[in-house]
This record gives C-alpha cells, sequence and structure tokens, in this order.
C-alpha cells in the first residue's frame, strides 16, 4: 500500500516511518523526506528565533517601561530562557546560529517589532540594533536597568 504525500501526509508519514524499521529502503518516497527532514531542521531555528524574539520583547519591556515591571514579565523572561535551553539540550547544533551576528540581529529586529506592539511606544525608542549581548539575554541573573 502507498500512500500519497500530497493526498493524505499523515498517513504517508506512518507509512514511511514503517518502511524504515522494515528496511525497506526500495519502497522509500526519499524525495519527499528528504524535504520533510530539512523542515524539520528548520522548524528547530523558527522556535529559536520565536522564543528569542519574546525574550527580547520583554527584555525590551522591562528596560522601557519601567512603571509596568511585574512577575508576569519576570516569568515570561525565565521561561523562554528556560524554553531556549531546551532547545539547546535537544538541538546543540543551533547554539552556533546564536553566534552568528546576522542572526541575532535579526531576532533583534523582530524584538522591538513585537515591543513597539505590546508597548504602544515609538519604534524609534527602541535600539535599534543589540544592546546586550547574546550572552546577557540569556542569563537567568539578567534584567536590563
Amino acid at each position: 500500500m502507498t500512500t500519497s504525500y500530497d493526498t493524505d501526509f499523515a498517513a504517508w508519514a506512518a507509512e514511511q516511518a514503517g518502511l524504515l524499521r522494515a528496511g525497506l529502503v526500495d519502497k522509500i518516497d526519499f524525495r519527499n523526506l528528504a524535504e520533510e527532514i530539512e523542515d524539520m531542521g528548520k522548524s528547530e531555528q523558527r522556535a529559536l528565533e520565536s522564543r528569542l524574539q519574546v525574550l527580547i520583547c520583554h527584555l525590551l519591556k522591562w528596560k522601557f517601561q519601567p512603571e509596568r515591571r511585574g512577575n508576569s514579565w519576570k516569568a515570561t523572561i525565565k521561561e523562554q530562557r528556560s524554553r531556549v535551553s531546551d532547545l539547546f539540550d535537544e538541538s546543540p547544533s543551533l547554539r552556533g546560529k546564536i553566534n552568528q551576528d546576522a542572526f541575532f540581529a535579526k531576532v533583534w529586529k523582530y524584538g522591538v517589532t513585537s515591543a513597539v506592539k505590546e508597548t504602544d511606544l515609538e519604534e524609534s525608542v527602541f535600539p535599534e540594533s543589540p544592546v546586550w549581548s547574546i550572552v546577557d539575554v540569556l542569563n537567568n541573573d539578567f534584567l536590563p536597568d
């Protein structure tokens, strides 16, 4: 039985897993399987970007709206740091991404965009480029003044 990748993805994925486990490599849909495996790696990177975006957003809100600081912001900062750490444990190669200037600049920009939306402050209030290192952003003891 061969399930089409385009017709029923869930059934196709289960079937491909079964074929791999059974060692029936001559029946595997290699083209689509390779694409899905590649997408899984991209998904992990997007998860890291998303976590860092939320983390940076909340650090910016903490810095630029001190009158609104509260336990919920602290909790979000702590949770995002923990989730990033979990991602690194599951996919250690992602650690290399955070040290790339272009990657950090991209997630910084996303964080600023989120902070603008969540605070109603003008974009010009926030630094255009990172003012903290990635080490600071991920440091459990760091909260900007």
